[in-house]
Parts: C-alpha cells; structure tokens; sequence
C-alpha cells in the first residue's frame, strides 16, 4: 500500500465534461468549482466523486482544482492555480478548507476563501464569519469514542495522537479525547501525546515519539487513538514492527471511517464522518443559488457515527454485516456459502475499490467473483 499522504504528478485541474471551459466553448449549464488540496488521498477522494456525482444529478459543469495546502508552499508549488480561478470560469465555489488549511492559521484561511467574493461559496470544515459553512460534530465523534474505550474496555492509560495543531477539526478532536477522560476522573499526560500532521507516515513516526522519545514502555499505554484513519494505520503498522497486538496489548481507534479502516488487518473502530451526505447536501445548496434561491449563510454541523470494529476489543462490528461461518461441528460448502452471500460481496468490492477502477468495463465485481468461485470448484 502506498503511504497515505504522497503526492503524486497529477493534473491540478480535472474537468467533468468534454468542453475545455478554458476556450469559451457552450457549457452545459453553470458550473461548480471544487477546491482542494490534492485528490489523490483517501478522503479528498471521497469529497471529489460524491460532488461530481452530484453536479451530474444538478445538471451543473463541474471543475476540480487541486493546489496544495496554505502555508505549505515549497512542499505544493501548485498554490498558484487558486489564483486563476474567479468569475471568468467558475459560478460558485465548494472549497475543502479543512484540507487546504491544514498548516494555515485561522486569518489565513479565511483571507483565502474571502479572496473569491463575490462567488457563491461554501465553505468545508471551517466556520467563516458571513459565509454559509459546514461542519462535523468532531468533539462529540470523538468523545464518544474515547468513552467507550474506558468504560467498554476499562481502557486508561491512552494515548494521542494529535492532527495539525492549527487546524480546527484536529482542536475539535482533541477537545473530545480531554472531555471523555476528565469525565471519567483521568488526566490529559503530555507524556501519552504524539503530533501527527493526519498522513499515515506520520502517525508511524508519532508512534515511534511516543515510545523512543517520551520514553513510554509498552506497558505504560493501553490504547492508542488517533486525530484520523490514515494516522491509525500508519501507528498500527509501527505496533506490528514492535511485536505490539491490536486489540490484545493495546486497543487502537482512528477517526473518518474511511474505505480502507474496515480493510485494516485489523479492521479499525473509527468514527464516521457522514462525508458524502455532506458533500451533496452543499452541491444542491450553490445549484439552488445559481437558480435564484438565497444561499443562507449560517452553519450546518452533521453529526458522527462511532463505528465499533476489533481493533479497539469489541468481538462484533456494529455497523458492518459480518460474515457468519459454521459452528464447531457444522458442515457447509464454501462456495455455496459465497453465492449466498453474492450482492454483499459484490458491494464490498466496489466499496473497497472507491472508484479506482473508473476505467473498467461495468460488472467487473460481479465477473471476478464469478471467476474465484469457478478457481475454487475447479483449482486445476
């Protein structure tokens, strides 16, 4: 698996239809602009093809433009395609502040969004006086979390590891983790904290702070929770080089639930952010503006699911259909078993490509579970 947070050389600008609005060709209705960082990362990923989906449903032109982040300039030379973008080729905007403001403060993202008045805006992630924003409840996601550790798993020697410490969400994170222990009678120790930046290497290395650095041995930590999924994977894979195993010797949380949290090794107790449901949500909001409907300009927050999987102990997944084998005893055809089973498998392997396989034929799912069961009846 390639490290989540890598940049790759890909075209900052990705347009949905065969027109290059750059010539002044016919459009086939307004369009809708998405800005974010990079989109080749697991949760930019998701935002891109829930807004593209949603602007084909809204009859909108759509445009994704990637940039990188503020404050990261010699890491994403990219940051000047933000300043091509305005009235001349988009009509209203959809801006992924939270990632683009990863490293920024909050005036400087804010000077970024307000620098694309006067374009319909809204504004992911971050709350921005005078334009319409929307949130996650991350706080109570991530309280509700670190409460089941404790009184679920009697959990509390936990540590942290932390997202960018500019960055609200990651604030909003953390605020949960000090809520939940305080309620339970249990300090915050500087000693249990690690800063990540929410890329897996970074979680890797937070771990590695954690126990070289802070000088934590193995047993002075019981549960390991992090600011999002791809800084869980990355302290799972730095456990495992330890000998350390989730959920045996230390419980393991991540936040986002993202495709590839349910694929772990260890399948990750996360906290869902209901992204695609957002995202639409804020299509339809700018689709309804550039008909003439007033776009409000107030703050939606959605609200989290925690989602109970094995890394944090639980035997049972409380959101995921589980596969359910024979007892002791029982005798059953395993292929018979897989072709009952057929539509959920097929689901979990679209789910588990997210959009990775745009450019193969339709049914693949279908053809290569149909393929597998012909391998098992007949290995020869």
């Amino acid at each position: 698996m390639s490290k989540i947070g890598r940049e790759r050389a890909k075209p900052p600008i990705r347009y949905s239809s065969m027109a290059d609005p750059r010539a002044g060709l016919p459009r086939r209705g307004p369009r809708l602009g998405l800005l974010a960082d990079v989109y080749d990362e697991e949760f930019q990923k998701e935002v891109l093809l829930a807004a593209e989906s949603e602007a084909r449903e809204q009859s909108l032109d759509f445009v994704a433009i990637s940039g990188g982040m503020l404050g990261k300039e010699s890491q994403h030379p990219k940051n000047f395609v933000f300043d091509i973008i305005g009235e001349g080729n988009v009509d209203a905007l959809l801006i992924c502040a939270h990632t683009i403001g990863h490293h920024a403060s909050a005036e400087q993202v804010a000077a970024f969004v307000q620098q694309f008045a006067p374009l319909p805006r809204i504004c992911l992630g971050v709350e921005i006086a005078g334009l319409p924003s929307l949130l996650m409840d991350n706080e109570v996601g991530m309280y509700t979390a670190v409460k089941h550790l404790i009184t679920a798993h009697d959990r509390r020697k936990i540590a942290f590891i932390a997202g960018p410490s500019a960055n609200p969400e990651a604030q909003a994170r953390f605020r949960g983790f000090a809520r939940a222990l305080a309620e339970q009678g249990l300090a915050v120790d500087p000693r249990r904290l690690g800063q990540g930046d929410f890329t897996q290497t970074s979680g890797q290395e937070a771990m590695i702070e954690l126990f070289d650095q802070h000088g934590l041995a193995p047993g002075e930590i019981d549960a390991v929770v992090c600011a999002n999924d791809a800084m869980a994977l990355g302290a799972l894979e730095e456990l495992d080089e330890r000998g350390l195993r989730v959920p045996r010797d230390l419980a393991l949380i991540g936040f986002d639930d993202l495709n590839f949290a349910r694929y772990a090794r260890v399948p990750l107790t996360t906290v869902r952010q209901p992204v695609a449901e957002q995202i639409r949500y804020a299509v339809r909001c700018l689709a309804g503006c550039l008909r003439g409907n007033p776009l409000d300009a107030r703050t939606v927050t959605f609200e989290t699911e925690f989602v109970r999987r094995r890394s944090c102990g639980c035997k049972t997944r409380s959101r995921d259909h589980v596969l359910s084998w024979p007892m002791p005893g029982e005798t059953r055809d395993f292929s018979s078993e897989m072709r009952a089973r057929r539509d959920s498998i097929i689901a979990n392997l679209g789910q588990a490509a997210h959009g990775g396989f745009d450019f193969v034929p339709e049914h693949w799912e279908d053809r290569l579970l149909t393929s597998f069961l012909a391998q098992v009846a007949e290995p020869e």
